[in-house]
């Protein structure tokens, strides 16, 4: 017999301790899958994000790591003298008897901050003469050509990338220059 007034709930059976705690670890147990599965998405979401982030930014070592491949196989005489890594720089140096050829390579946060280092290293060469430029190596380039006792320099920018070639020669600043081009 029901009595009136009394709620629905005092009516339901009652469910014995050991009832009532194996419905609470099945709830304990459906969260901690919930958390595990949501953290295993959270965690999957993110490595793919990181590897595609990844794949698009080239970084400073490996730009310089193709160029003295690319100068092993094309110009075998070239013996790598020296390497230098940072973050945002790299150098490199060879030599080929007497003949030297430095390459230094730097990568700006914007493009507005490697045009206005460009235009920095021209105010810089003022003493060495007018350059004379280049067309297709990069955005803007040029070159100091054969001024003794320094030799060559020669100079180009493409997008945030600014590049400085010093060399024996105009002939072989734009070899290396070219070279550097290739792998950017």
């Amino acid at each position: 017999m029901i009595l009136p007034g009394l709620p629905a709930l005092m009516l339901a059976p009652i469910k014995t301790e050991v009832e009532f705690q194996n419905s609470r670890n099945r709830i304990d147990r459906r969260v901690t899958m919930r958390r595990k599965v949501t953290a295993l998405a959270l965690l999957l979401a993110f490595s793919s994000f990181t590897f595609v982030f990844s794949q698009n930014k080239i970084t400073m070592a490996s730009r310089l790591n193709r160029v003295v491949d690319k100068v092993r196989i094309k110009d075998q005489q070239w013996e790598l003298r020296l390497k230098v890594l940072d973050q945002k720089k790299a150098m490199a140096g060879w030599r080929s008897g007497k003949q030297e050829a430095l390459v230094k390579i730097f990568e700006y946060d914007s493009e507005a901050e490697a045009i206005t280092a460009f235009r920095s290293n021209e105010r810089m060469m003022t003493n060495a003469g007018i350059p004379a430029a280049l067309k297709n190596l990069g955005d803007e380039a040029n070159l100091w050509a054969d001024k003794p006792p320094r030799g060559t320099a020669l100079t180009f920018r493409k997008g945030t990338i600014l590049v400085l070639v010093n060399a024996d020669s105009a002939q072989i600043a734009r070899k290396f220059a070219n070279y550097v081009r290739e792998q950017l």
